[in-house]
């Protein structure tokens, strides 16, 4: 009966670390695959910034263009 106890607690304490085992693979690939989405979201977020950057750009060019197009036309076309 000791045997068999002693056995059984052997054969637990086996799969336990090979559970543990598993465990620590797994999360070392979790680890490295979100590694990986990390490297392409800053890429991603370096395209949207500099995007961001544009609009703004192309907005403020456009304002520009509009005030000067307003102003040019009250200079040369006055209201009555």
């Amino acid at each position: 009966m000791a045997d068999s106890v002693e056995r059984m607690l052997g054969e637990i304490s086996g799969k336990l670390d090979s559970l543990s085992s598993n465990f620590d693979k797994y999360i070392a690939y979790h680890d490295k695959r979100h590694e990986k989405l990390d490297v392409t979201l800053a890429a991603h977020e370096a395209d949207i910034n500099q995007a961001k950057g544009a609009k703004t750009m192309a907005l403020v060019l456009s304002a520009g263009v509009a005030a000067i197009a307003g102003w040019a036309t009250s200079v040369f076309h006055p209201f009555r």
